[in-house]
């Protein structure tokens, strides 16, 4: 038990660097729209979005797939487009796989259309899913809509988050080059 007292408060700042801005941003900007996450215990609890869970705790739909072991792309896309998401929020390496059932929380790729719009990196290791969470416009017309949000937002960004645009670096679905 100690090791855990340890660790607890490093992970009470990690989680309020990533996880609580994330849905303090949401709230702010898009707060009864449609959007997809897989770590969504702050995005619910903050805002009123209508979350696509795409880790499947709160969808059904996607638990039911990611077990059957036939989750992929498609689905992701297609699911989106149903419930008119426009903003993704999501830690890249956990889409890397093919959804297997042995592999659960890594899933399939994440669908060729969406376009990166930013990320928030933190500069220390952390104690959550990943150092870098990543926002995506689910297609090209809510991308100037995500852009402007995220440039609005960044500077309340806590000390040791570091916000990437694609206006300042080059980004590609699977990180910055």
């Amino acid at each position: 038990t100690w090791q855990c007292a340890s660790v607890l408060p490093s992970a009470i700042l990690h989680i309020n660097s990533q996880q609580v801005q994330m849905a303090h941003f949401v709230q702010q900007n898009f707060d009864t729209e449609a959007i997809a996450a897989h770590d969504i215990g702050a995005l619910a609890f903050y805002s009123h979005a209508r979350i696509l869970d795409l880790a499947g705790l709160a969808s059904h739909d996607v638990l039911d797939w990611r077990l059957s072991g036939n989750f992929d792309t498609d689905d992701i896309r297609r699911m989106s487009e149903d419930r008119k998401v426009k903003l993704a929020i999501v830690y890249d390496s956990w889409f890397q796989g093919e959804g297997s059932p042995r592999q659960f929380w890594i899933g399939p790729k994440l669908p060729a259309t969406w376009v990166k719009a930013g990320e928030w990196r933190l500069r220390v290791p952390a104690v959550i899913g990943d150092l870098t969470v990543s926002f995506y416009a689910t297609s090209r017309t809510a991308l100037p809509d995500i852009l402007s949000a995220l440039d609005k937002y960044s500077p309340r960004l806590p000390p040791g988050v570091q916000y990437l645009s694609p206006r300042s670096q080059t980004m590609t679905s699977s990180g910055l080059h």
